[in-house]
Order: structure tokens, then sequence, then C-alpha cells
């Protein structure tokens, strides 16, 4: 069932008049930027009201059924809100929720939306969003039925021709009664038998129209400021923790730039609007105090950026040269790369030295002539367009923020905030599995224990008779986990613009940068990736393909498909003009599994959707390939190590 946009604050109403003494709002939250946005908004919202809520942070379907289970012994909840996590399951069948007393609300960006959740007709399974951004046409749901349903029919007509005879009706309704207890027992038997993750994911099939690729709709930080503007409780901090969620979609290449153009206009609308009555009376402002007006604290301004990545913090030169859009078009792990880029800056007029020194310490003369300069020479090495329309935070003259800095930030706290610790993990495993080859017999042919066979990808040795390995993974595992938890709540706190750990995350966010530009340019040196008909695939080991400094970056889902985007981005810039989409598998040694991602150059729309999250669930059936998590971004997917060559191999019939 759906609420409407329009009829958020009803949704509220509910969840407002269901509150009690206790914690009776869970909320769940989803591993991106936009769902932290959205709780920041939401608990804001409930604080007000004095509602108490409990947070749960959620990284995969398989830790959404944990905690499930334990909100299931929570006897005072009473609303449970699902922010971008939740949609692609079955809620019903995950929550086990009863005929009433418990109501689940879902804002979840990822569609499409599970069938059971639409077709739902109770109200316990509420989405939040408009029916027509889901699909153009919802199947009705199928009705399952068994042996003892359609022999009923027959039955009946027995009973009633043994009245005719006298028989005793009596017996007839014991049988009755029987036959009915024998098909509920038979349903409920095969409801165990599918249960846990194959239960919650939708079982469908490459032919099922409705489940033909995924995209994205409207952000959950969006929805979440309209219920605030609905209820009269919008300000300039919700409004830019919108704006946020919004940036999150267009940086990691989930919306196309029409409808971030659309949605950036929309915002901008509205930042206007808030703060048009403060600024009423600017014209009878000097020119210095309308400045000073316009710098105040947490004011949010509307203009067009470079992209140019984190050049607020880091220095010109870096930021150029890390950028996806400028390391694509001038190639900057060539030998002419850097060339053309220091010739770009002499023919601008820009001191080299200047540009590789901080951008906070550039002289303020050469940044108030870039744009003009930019616009002048960039059209000449291929960067014609070198801004996009952005968002701007200013803290008085302490600090500026653009609201993609911080995506970018609180994207690095979510995922490599615990980047020494497994790091350490990788180094320990590493130096184990050194000591195990080296007291291992060499082969009688002479070949290493590890080698690459002639599809690209890595096979190790068979451990199947040692639990050593496995139980330094299970313990490398737990500290992962413990460490995943810890970084959701440092990037939910970063959000606040002032927050130490939002510093953190610039330098976190820089790091992953050059990995993925360092890591893609040895890719493209070597040729690592493999040409399919319909793709392009490399494997990332480790011990071959991967530096051991880079290897903990790309065993996270953002961070490898940032790699993937990056190569995508290379080969559509390249003389080829090739669109192909890549595929890239990267091994963690932690869990000894392969993390599978699959982008294109191009943002999924409805109508151009991703295909790849459909494509690996079903070569996975068709090889048995056993998926060790499910993530929320469907063309996302976690395979044991063994499992990983079979499933390329099926990817690619």
């Amino acid at each position: 069932m759906f609420i409407p946009p329009e009829k958020l604050d009803y949704a509220y109403n509910f969840i407002r008049e269901d509150a009690g003494q206790g914690t009776s709002v869970v909320i769940f939250v989803g591993p991106d930027a936009d769902a932290l946005c959205a709780c920041h908004i939401l608990t804001t919202l409930l604080r007000m009201d004095q509602i108490p809520y409990q947070i749960k942070p959620i990284f995969d379907v398989e830790h959404l059924l944990n905690a499930a289970s334990a909100v299931r012994k929570m006897t005072d909840v009473r609303s449970i809100i699902m922010l971008n996590c939740g949609g692609s399951v079955d809620i019903l069948q995950v929550f086990q929720l009863p005929e009433e007393g418990l109501t689940c609300y879902v804002t979840d960006c990822h569609r499409p939306f599970h069938l059971a959740n639409i077709n739902d007709k109770s109200g316990r399974v509420l989405l939040i969003g408009d029916q027509d951004d889901v699909t153009l046409e919802v199947p009705e749901p199928v009705v399952e039925r068994d042996e003892d349903d359609f022999s009923s029919s027959d039955s009946e007509v027995d009973a009633s021709l043994s009245e005719d005879l006298g028989s005793d009706s009596s017996s007839d309704g014991n049988g009755k009664r029987k036959r009915t207890s024998r098909r509920q027992q038979r349903k409920e038997k095969r409801r165990k038998a599918k249960s846990g993750v194959d239960a919650a994911l939708p079982s469908h099939s490459l032919a099922d129209p409705y489940y033909a690729g995924d995209y994205c709709g409207p952000s959950s930080s969006g929805l979440m400021y309209l219920l605030a503007y609905q209820l009269s409780r919008n300000n300039e901090t919700l409004l830019w923790h919108a704006v946020v969620g919004l940036t999150n979609q267009w940086t990691h290449h989930r919306i196309d730039y029409k409808r971030y153009e659309k949605e950036y206009n929309k915002y901008r609308a509205e930042v206007d609007r808030l703060y048009d009555m403060a600024d009423d009376d600017d014209e009878f402002l000097d020119a210095a105090s309308s400045r000073r007006k316009k710098l105040r604290n947490g004011r949010i301004l509307c203009e067009l950026d470079y992209k140019f990545m984190l050049y607020r913090h880091w220095s010109l030169y870096d930021s150029m040269f890390h950028s996806r859009y400028v390391a694509a078009r001038l190639r900057v792990w060539t030998y002419r790369g850097p060339q053309k880029l220091q010739e770009l800056l002499a023919k601008m007029g820009l001191p080299l030295r200047s540009c590789k020194e901080s951008w906070a310490l550039m002289s303020s003369s050469i940044k108030q002539q870039l744009d003009e300069k930019l616009t002048h020479c960039g059209a000449t090495y291929e960067l014609p367009e070198l801004q996009f329309p952005s968002f701007v935070r200013n803290f008085g003259y302490k600090m500026e923020v653009c609201a993609e800095d911080v995506v970018y930030a609180v994207t690095a706290l979510l995922e490599l905030n615990n980047h020494d610790t497994l790091n350490d993990e990788l180094v320990r495993i590493a130096d184990r599995a050194a000591r195990d080859n080296a007291d291992e017999p060499a082969s009688a042919d002479g070949v290493s224990a590890t080698e690459t066979d002639s599809s690209g990808t890595t096979s190790g040795p068979d451990t199947g008779g040692s639990s050593s390995s496995s139980t330094l993974a299970i313990g490398g595992a737990s500290t992962i986990h413990a460490a995943m938890r810890n970084n959701f709540w440092t990037a939910y706190e970063a959000l606040d613009s002032r927050s130490q750990d939002l510093a953190r995350g610039f330098q976190l966010a820089m790091s992953l940068q050059k990995a993925i530009v360092r890591q893609g340019a040895a890719l493209l040196e070597k040729k690592a990736l493999r040409k399919e008909a319909h793709y392009r695939r490399c494997v990332l080991d480790h011990s071959h393909t991967v530096r051991q400094g880079d290897a903990s970056f790309f065993c996270q889902p953002l961070a490898l498909i940032r790699l993937a985007l990056f190569l995508a981005s290379t080969y559509q810039e390249s003389r080829l003009k090739s669109d192909l989409p890549v595929v890239l598998a990267a091994h963690h040694v932690v869990r000894d599994t392969f993390l599978v991602v699959g982008v294109s150059s191009e943002a999924a729309t409805i109508d151009e959707r991703n295909v790849f999250g459909m494509y690996f669930k079903a070569a996975a059936q068709k090889c048995g390939a056993v998926v060790q998590r499910h993530y929320f971004e469907s063309p996302v997917l976690e395979v044991k190590k063994d499992d990983l060559a079979n499933l390329l191999d099926c990817l690619t019939v």
C-alpha cells in the first residue's frame, strides 16, 4: 500500500498516535549518506514530539533479518521505519507482522519494490512514495494453491450427494475440518522450507518484466524534508540534509543529470523561499553588510561548482588530477596526461607551485579569476563542462563546504573509517598465508600454489582440510562487523558540518580517490580488463592486481563501484568511445569471498535500468554459487571464492 508524498503528515500522525511510554519507534537505516540524512531529519521531528525511538544501522539483507528477529521481542514497538532498506524484501515475511499493533513504514529509493509490499492490503506495510515512479503496471499477486485446494470442489460435491443419500452430516464436517487442517500444515511446511534470505528476496525469472532491472526513486531525505515542510517545521539545517541526500544520488551515478537538474531547481526555489523574508531588507544595506549577512553561520548558497573533487580541502592540482571527469579526459595515467594538465594550468597563467599548495593558501586573486580562465582554456583540452549546479553552506569565514564534499566524507567514514583495522587484518592473514605456503612442499610440476587461469580469475590451494584459515577469517570478520557499527555512528555524527569527524572524512575520501586512480591506471596499463560480448570484466586479487595497501579500500561496495565507474568513464572518453558496462570482482581476504559489482557508463532510469542485479542472481542460480551477502544495491553480490569462476562464466553466457 502506498502513501503519496502529499499525505506524509497523515502517516506521521499515525506514528504519533501509536507512540507509547516505551521505545515505540524503531528506525532501520541503510548504509548510505541519503539514509543518514533522512534519519537526521526524522529524528529531529520525533524529538520535537517527545517520541522515544531507537536507531538500528543495517548493512545488508542478512543483517536486516537478524535485527528483525530482535525487534520482534520488543513489546513496546508500534512503528518500524525503514530508510533506504527493506523495500526490495518481503516485509511481512521478514518481520512476521501481527494482524494489528505494529506497522512498518518503508522509505526506500531502491527500485523496484518487492511485489508483496505493494500488494499488501492489510495496512501493515506502508510504502512512502508515489506509485507512478515505481512502475507503469504492477502485476496482480499470484495465489498459491496445493492439491487439496484443487480437490476441494470435488469433495463438496461428494458431500452434497451424501446428504441426499441420508449420510451423517457431522462426519462430513469433521472430514472437511481435517482437510482444512492438512492444507494449513502443508502451507506452513512450505513457508518454513523457504525461510531466511530466500523467503525475503523476490523470486523471479529473467522474463519477469516488473523485475527487469533496477533504478533509483526519490531520495529518502527529500521525502523526510517534505514531511517537515508539511508539519511547518522545516529549517535550513533540515534543508541542507535533503540537499546532501540528493547530491548523494548524483555523485554515485544513481540518477542522470536531467533528473538531478530538475530536483536541483526545486531545492533552489526552496532555498530562495526560506531566505526570502530574511533578505527583504538587503537593498538598504551596503555591500560589506550584505556580504557579511550572506556569510552568516549555516547559510546555504546555490551556485555553480567545479567538477574537482574536494578542491576546498585539497590542492587544485591534486583535485584536478584525481577527479574522474578530468582524469578520464586527460588520461592522467599516461606519460602525456600530467603534461597536459600542467600545460592547461600554464596556459591559464597559474603558477604550478601555487596550484600544488592547499586551496586555503592560494591567492584570492587566482581564485577570483579561475572561472573565467577555465571557461576560456578548458575547451581546448576537451574539458568544456568543468562546472555543475550545486549547493554550498557557509559558516562565516571559518569554513565553507559543498554538498558533494559532505557526500564524499560521509561515504568514506561509512566504509573506510576502519581502514587501518582492516589493513592490519589483511597483513596478518597475508603473513599467515605466506608462512603456510612456505611450509607446503612444492608441486611436482613446479607450479606455485596460487595461479591464474585463462579467464583471469585467481584460484588458490584447497584448504578444506585445515580449519586455521577459516578460524582466522571468522575472528577477522567479527572485528570488521564491530568496526562497521562504529563507522555508522561516526558518519552519522559527521553530518554536523562543524564536526571534527568531517575533516577526517575528507582525508579518507582523498586517500580513497588516490587509490582509485592509482588502481585504475594500473589496470588500464596492464590491459587487465577482459572484453566480453556485452561488458568488460576484471578480477582484483590482493596478491596479483591490487597493491597490499589498497586491498582494504576495494572490499567495500561503494568504493568498488566508484572504481568501476572510473574505468567505465575512461573507456567512454577514449578514442573508441566504448560504453560497455564494467564488472569488477574484488577479493575480501578476511571473509575469503569475492565482492562483485556491475556498473554502466550511463545512470539507470525507469526506462533504461541496471540489469546486472538480475543477471547476477540468474547466474548464481544457474551455477549453484553460494551467495554470502545480499546488499540493498542490487548490482552488488558477494560469493564464495571457489564459486567466482563459475559465476563469471555463467554471466558471460
